[in-house]
């Protein structure tokens, strides 16, 4: 054998392997195709309709034990799936349309009008003087108003009203005047008719949970309702726009004040600028020399004049009118003006 030339057997083995190698290849290929093209030959498993099983070659009519899709309440989805199960819902209530009274010997009777329905058993409770009817599924539809009230119908009751709650009940309240009222509940052609006799005051038990309080009182205090520094007419405090403070008599009697500062003491802004020996005066709302006044007749004029040291004790009461409403009184510093009553209104 030449060296360099392959001999028959290597020849053979070469192409064996070759041959190997491409069926590999060629399975390798046909099953990437077989995953990737898409089923055709899988049979739909049909929902169970309680058909009869056949197990073990008898059959048997037992159904599938749990709740099947199909039996399960879905959620509204739509407008309209919406409005149905509303209307579902709202099939049983019971719409009250007209309310009539009509008097009676014994007091006055109610009759709860309806188009169609039936009226459940209504819950009757007393709060005081009031007997209370709770009517359950129902609400109030009448033509004008959203509920319903009749102030003394008879003699003996001084209120029934009627208002629907949470839009699922209808609350009837019929308030007596000394005592609670008496009813007997029946039914008239599908209405629902309260027969309601006044209660005897005599008879009435006490509710121990109704408290009555009574509240009595005097007015205390510095209170001074009327001033007429700001209008020159005695005008009631609320009603005057401008600012004024009054200190009244019963201060200067209650503090023993002997002198004008000392009165003014009890007023905001109004402190006193010197010490004279002549007399006083006095600041207001930072101007100097604000002018005192009797009666709202001048006793000085800004910085001209002194007022001394006036007597208090026939004083009705003294008003300081602050800012520049002082105008009212001529060329007076816009501080204020400081005015001693002594009748008022002058």
């Amino acid at each position: 054998m030449v060296k360099g030339i392959p001999s028959f057997h290597h020849v053979l083995l070469v192409a064996i392997a070759i041959s190997t190698t491409e069926s590999i290849i060629n399975s390798q290929v046909a099953g990437a195709e077989e995953v990737a093209r898409p089923r055709t030959d899988v049979a739909l498993v049909e929902p169970l309709q309680g058909n009869p099983i056949t197990a073990g070659g008898f059959e048997s009519s037992a159904e599938p034990e749990g709740t099947l899709l199909s039996e399960v309440d879905r959620p509204a989805t739509t407008i309209t799936d919406w409005m149905a199960q509303i209307a579902q819902q709202t099939a049983a209530t019971v719409t009250i349309t007209d309310i009539q009274l009509i008097t009676t010997e014994a007091g006055v009777e109610i009759i709860l009008g309806t188009e169609s329905g039936a009226f459940s058993s209504p819950e009757v409770q007393q709060v005081g003087n009031a007997l209370i009817a709770e009517l359950p599924n129902a609400v109030l539809d009448l033509s004008e108003d959203d509920g319903f009230q009749q102030f003394d119908p008879v003699e003996g009751i001084v209120l029934i009203e009627a208002l629907t709650v949470n839009n699922q009940s209808v609350r009837l309240t019929i308030t007596g005047a000394n005592a609670p009222p008496v009813a007997a509940i029946g039914d008239d052609s599908g209405n629902l008719v309260l027969s309601v006799a006044v209660g005897d005051p005599t008879t009435a038990t006490p509710d121990d949970e109704a408290i009555q309080v009574v509240v009595t009182g005097e007015q205390d205090g510095y209170v001074v309702p009327n001033a007429g520094t700001a209008t020159r007419t005695e005008t009631p405090l609320r009603d005057i726009p401008q600012s004024i403070q009054v200190v009244p008599q019963e201060i200067l009697e209650d503090q023993q004040v002997l002198r004008l500062n000392d009165a003014l003491r009890n007023v905001s802004g109004v402190v006193p600028s010197s010490a004279d020996p002549r007399g006083q005066r006095f600041i207001v709302r930072g101007f100097e020399n604000a002018s005192v006044l009797r009666d709202g007749f001048r006793l000085t004029n800004g910085a001209t004049g002194n007022s001394g040291f006036q007597e208090l004790s026939h004083i009705e009461q003294i008003e300081v009118l602050k800012g520049p409403a002082a105008i009212l009184f001529g060329a007076i510093e816009p501080g204020g003006v400081i005015n001693l009553v002594v009748s008022c209104c002058f």
